[in-house]
């Protein structure tokens, strides 16, 4: 099941933040241009559109400031089935994203799954970066960090009725800030990172999964990761064609098997991002929130 309708967020106040960059090792203070990453994010939107798919544009507020509001996977996710999620964040500086009248607007014909209360215990999910949903089999993947806590997963899925899957996965010994960093679900692909998961029962179990779910494997390695071929997404258009949404970064770190895979049943688009990813530490897939 693929989004044909996406939801982004431009921002106001776009720049580094240094709160996220204590566990968030894409960013980069410096040597980026935050104009020419507000022109970045008007061009993603355009090329969406003129591909066919439907992207509901909401606008920033000028104040409170929030430099990650380009990010609203984060903190706001719409399930199949007219379910909204709404979710706690680790940075006390990006939960005023969540704009109450946005929140109330779309749950008007949608039932609200409000997990923000584990925010009081230090327990995080962060929507879509947190989690890998493979709804055709009620499935969702979560590999474990500072921003991706079991028990908030385990009360989402409760709710939802989904199988969770969690693992771990690490940068030497540090662990991905989110998983959409090392892993991404296609219809019939999966991009993941497997090398970053340490050998053992655990990855044996989540290779075993994904290959009864007959998605072909798309493996990438560290480098690929860190250049942000594991934050893609599949999306679909209004007319039912398929596509793979990249950064012109992870493109150019794709290799050529990998993209003809990715090709068997998808056209590409490829967006240059590389000042959102360098001041934000987030890539394409960051920017966009699916809408079921």
């Amino acid at each position: 099941m693929l989004a044909s309708s996406i939801l982004m967020v431009k921002p106001k106040n776009f720049g580094f933040n240094p709160e996220t960059a204590l566990d968030n090792e894409f960013q980069h203070n410096g040597h980026a241009d935050v104009n020419a990453a507000l022109l970045e994010f008007d061009r993603v939107v355009e090329t969406l559109r003129s591909a066919g798919i439907e992207v509901e544009l909401k606008e920033d507020s000028d104040a409170p400031n929030k430099p990650d509001a380009i990010f609203p996977n984060n903190w706001v996710a719409f399930l199949p089935n007219q379910r909204l999620a709404t979710f706690p964040m680790k940075a006390e500086n990006r939960r005023t994203e969540r704009r109450a009248e946005w929140v109330e607007e779309w749950s008007k014909n949608r039932d609200l799954i409000d997990l923000v209360d584990y925010e009081n215990t230090n327990q995080f999910l962060e929507g879509t970066g947190s989690i890998i949903f493979d709804h055709d089999n009620k499935m969702a993947y979560m590999a474990r960090s500072q921003r991706s806590s079991d028990e908030p997963l385990f009360e989402l899925c409760q709710k939802i009725d989904y199988q969770p899957y969690i693992f771990n996965a690490y940068n030497g010994s540090n662990p991905f800030y989110h998983t959409n960093v090392v892993m991404s679900l296609g219809e019939n692909a999966v991009v993941l990172a497997s090398e970053t998961i340490a050998e053992g029962v655990e990855k044996l179990a989540l290779l075993e999964i994904l290959n009864a779910t007959r998605k072909q494997l798309i493996d990438i390695n560290l480098d690929q990761v860190l250049m942000f071929c594991g934050n893609v997404l599949q999306v679909m258009n209004k007319l039912g064609e398929r596509f793979w949404v990249m950064s012109e970064t992870a493109h150019q770190a794709f290799n050529q098997s990998q993209l003809d895979v990715m090709k068997k049943d998808s056209g590409l688009i490829i967006v240059n991002v590389e000042n959102i990813e360098k001041i934000g530490g987030g890539g394409i897939r960051c920017m966009m929130a699916e809408v079921f």
